[in-house]
């Protein structure tokens, strides 16, 4: 049988974390680092450090992406999905054609293009 006991304060823990092998916590937004490769398979390498970024990402909420080059695998930090984002430039869309239908009295209905720069087309 067990004895319960209350308010007894819980001990300080005796495990020591072997902390991270790589820098997300330090990481701030467009920062990067690279991991040289040395003759590893770059894909497998890939695959370690984004499943390292996936599980920073989890616990600290960044957001991180992976990119392999031929000596080095690249990681970087985005922008953080609740962060807003810069507008980007719109564009300017070329002016459109007017359509207007036009119906005789009788007969088929004809179809006229008036463009922008004020020159009609029948």
């Amino acid at each position: 049988m067990y004895e319960i006991k209350k308010g007894v304060p819980l001990p300080p823990s005796r495990q020591v974390g072997r902390g991270t092998k790589y820098p997300f916590l330090e990481m701030e937004v467009g920062d990067s680092f690279f991991h040289k490769l040395d003759g590893e398979d770059p894909s497998a390498a890939q695959r370690r450090l984004s499943v390292a970024a996936q599980y920073a990402s989890k616990k600290t909420g960044r957001i991180f992406t992976t990119r392999v080059f031929e000596e080095a695998i690249g990681v970087w930090r985005l922008p953080d999905a609740n962060t807003p984002a810069e507008p980007r430039p719109v564009a300017a869309k070329p002016p459109q054609p007017v359509v207007v239908n036009l119906r005789k009295p009788r007969g088929r209905p004809r179809k006229v293009v008036v463009h922008m720069d004020a020159r009609a087309r029948a």
